[in-house]
């Protein structure tokens, strides 16, 4: 089943509703949702944060909430799960290989992982329809953190991501402590800021 397609053009940041097709009753409780959280979550926005969440349903990703669950395989079929990752930061990030911005942000992601490999992990969660896609594109940005194929969007449903990449920052309690939505000016020194700053506690 297909949730997300691309674009006819590649946005700078792509919101789910212009990205959703909406055949099926599980894409259409998908898009609902994700019109909830119209008020994006960003580092430190804590009014908007209480905005978002009091519409947000309760098995979604919110700020200051514990995580939803994300069990999966990567693409090199080795188990994930998010449970097992209690004590170390997570950056859980959405994106898709014909996002624009999603590939900008790529850079940023490796080099978070690679300089805190020890203490930070970071899973990339491909929307793509296809395995393919996703691994072409994971092999011409060149990044080395887990890569999961999120093939049916049970993921991304309950996730909920507003947008093309959203990016989610856990903290070592499995809490979500931010929530970057698109991949505009200021994203990638907000992320590193936060996770240097849990990090260092």
């Amino acid at each position: 089943m297909s949730f997300f397609k691309p674009p006819r053009s590649r946005p700078r940041t792509s919101s789910l509703s212009a990205i959703i097709t909406t055949k099926s009753p599980a894409a259409a409780r998908l898009l609902g949702f994700s019109l909830s959280l119209s008020v994006l979550v960003g580092v430190g926005c804590a009014d908007s944060a209480g905005s978002a969440s009091s519409s947000t349903p309760s098995s979604a990703a919110a700020l200051d909430r514990p995580a939803p669950a994300l069990v999966a395989e990567d693409l090199g079929g080795r188990p994930v799960s998010l449970a097992a990752l209690t004590g170390k930061v997570v950056v859980v990030d959405f994106w898709a290989s014909w996002c624009e911005p999603c590939e900008e942000a790529m850079p940023v992601l490796e080099q978070l992982a690679r300089a805190h490999a020890s203490d930070l992990v970071v899973i990339g969660v491909s929307v793509d329809d296809r395995a393919e896609d996703a691994r072409a594109f994971i092999d011409r940005v060149g990044v080395s953190f887990t890569v999961i194929h999120d093939r049916d969007h049970g993921i991304a449903e309950a996730w909920v991501p507003p947008k093309m990449p959203t990016t989610y920052v856990i903290d070592q309690t499995g809490v979500v402590v931010a929530v970057e939505g698109g991949y505009g000016p200021g994203a990638a020194g907000r992320l590193q800021a936060q996770v240097e700053a849990l990090l260092s506690d």
